[in-house]
Order: C-alpha cells, then sequence, then structure tokens
C-alpha cells in the first residue's frame, strides 16, 4: 500500500454554515443589494403611486422570497426573474432611488405590518384580470390605489376545497 493515503493523513474540511436565503430573515440591517434592488423595482412599478402602495408593491417581492416558487428563491432571484417586475425605469435616477431606499429597508426589516396580507401578485388596475377568479383572492386595499393584489388560494377552479 506504499503511495495510497492512509486514514490519517486525510484532512477533513469543515463544513460550512448553511448559506441565508433570506437576508432580511436575520437580526440586523438587510443586504446593501436587495434595499437598493428593492427600491429600483418599486421606483419603476410605482412611479405615481403613494407611498403606502409603493410598499405593498415591494412587499410582493418580500412574500415571493418568503416562499420560493417557480419565481424564485430569495430576493434577488425574485426581482430578477424574466417578466415579473418592471425594468429599471428611465426616471429613476440614482437620487430618486437613494430616496427610495430608506422605505425598502423598512420593507425588509419588517416595520410595519404587510398591508398585502400575503399577496404574491400584483397588477397594474389597468390591465384586466389575468387569472381567473376563483384561483386567487384579491386583497382588498384602498380603491385609489393604481393596482390590485392577489393571494394564492388553495382552492379548485371551481371553488371548491382543495
Amino acid at each position: 500500500m506504499i503511495g495510497h493515503p492512509q486514514v490519517s493523513d486525510v484532512v477533513v474540511a469543515p463544513i460550512p454554515p448553511p448559506a441565508v436565503i433570506y437576508p432580511f430573515d436575520h437580526v440586523g440591517s438587510p443586504c446593501v443589494d436587495d434595499v437598493r434592488l428593492l427600491a429600483e423595482m418599486a421606483c419603476s412599478e410605482c412611479l405615481i403611486c403613494s407611498r403606502e402602495e409603493r410598499a405593498a408593491v415591494m412587499q410582493v417581492a418580500v412574500n415571493r422570497a418568503r416562499k420560493p416558487g417557480w419565481w424564485g428563491r430569495d430576493l434577488v432571484s425574485v426581482l430578477g426573474k424574466k417578466w415579473q417586475f418592471a425594468p429599471l425605469h428611465p426616471t429613476c435616477s440614482p437620487e430618486r432611488v437613494a430616496v427610495l431606499e430608506s422605505e425598502a429597508r423598512q420593507i425588509l426589516i419588517g416595520v410595519g405590518s404587510d398591508p398585502t396580507r400575503g399577496a404574491v401578485y400584483f397588477h397594474a388596475k389597468t390591465i384586466p384580470l389575468p387569472w381567473p377568479e376563483a384561483s386567487v383572492d384579491e386583497a382588498l386595499l384602498p380603491g385609489t390605489w393604481l393596482h390590485r393584489f392577489y393571494r394564492v388560494e388553495n382552492r379548485k377552479r371551481n371553488g371548491g376545497a382543495a
């Protein structure tokens, strides 16, 4: 057995700790990139929305990140999923995004309650309802808002029990 390592010669590397999947779930400040990306998305999606409606739109992205699925496994992948959120709008200057970063940080650290009560979808009210009404539950929010928010219900399309 000359030339073969002995069991005592093998060095076992320590197992690294698991990666943080949801950077906003740990105690402390959220990741700077998450704050910036969430602020950029809110800037693009909510060009003329109230602060409260921007918070609801940002909350949808956070809700998706907390429930990994086809839309992504964390905030970065959720916000980067093709066709899900508006690309950065030309009017979203670095100064405007910087202003929205404080709002994004508040959402990420959990200040306040979720105005959507768990919504994982939203769309502009100018767009017709894209889903069968029996498959989603619309969150009742101010009628003056420009977006509609939806939670997915665990029921069949015919409205019966799941």
